[in-house]
């Protein structure tokens, strides 16, 4: 639970104003229920303007709990796909910190191959222009050995996006150091 900034500045005002009146407010956390495995009714959908997989993969959007630019000092849980594309920054910085001096496309490689299916509300495994190769897992990124290119079918074909006769070159590249 939260108490807004607006609401706390009230209850002092009533305690200040009342006397003998008390009040007690309980921060314990609890948990909140979610739905982890499931795309968000307002994430973005494929394909690309080039007709090619997008997006590459999908991350936390929904229910976030953060710092709040409403009230100073206070945060709120929100929503928004703006969350999205920190996070899976985030966890390329992650990524790159624990495994050092690989190529960039190695750590795309390497995020977007270790994801988790993403499910529909009905239960059912989002198709890939809906949430790419599923759900951002940067566990499995950190202890994947094995990176492949290109990361998405079609990709550097060109007009020719259905990716027939596309080389996908694997690549060893060791455990989490």
């Amino acid at each position: 639970q939260m108490v807004r900034h607006e609401d706390g500045l009230r209850i002092k005002e009533l305690l200040r104003n009342s006397p003998g009146l008390s009040a007690s407010l309980d921060f314990q956390q609890r948990p909140v229920s979610q739905a982890p495995n499931r795309l968000g009714s307002f994430s973005s959908r494929g394909p690309n303007t080039d007709l090619g997989v997008k997006p590459d993969l999908v991350a936390v959007g929904s229910q976030v709990y953060t710092a709040s630019i409403q009230s100073r000092g206070s945060y709120e849980t929100i929503s928004g796909t703006s969350f999205s594309a920190p996070m899976v920054a985030g966890a390329a910085a992650v990524l790159q910190r624990a495994r050092p001096n690989f190529p960039v496309r190695q750590y795309r490689s390497l995020l977007v191959n270790a994801v988790q299916p993403l499910l529909l509300a009905s239960g059912g495994v989002a198709p890939v222009q809906q949430a790419g190769s599923g759900r951002l897992d940067l566990e499995r990124s950190l202890r994947s050995v094995l990176a492949a290119f290109p990361v998405r079918r079609g990709e550097g074909d060109g007009d020719d996006d259905t990716g027939r006769g596309q080389t996908v070159t694997r690549q060893e590249i060791g455990g989490r150091t």
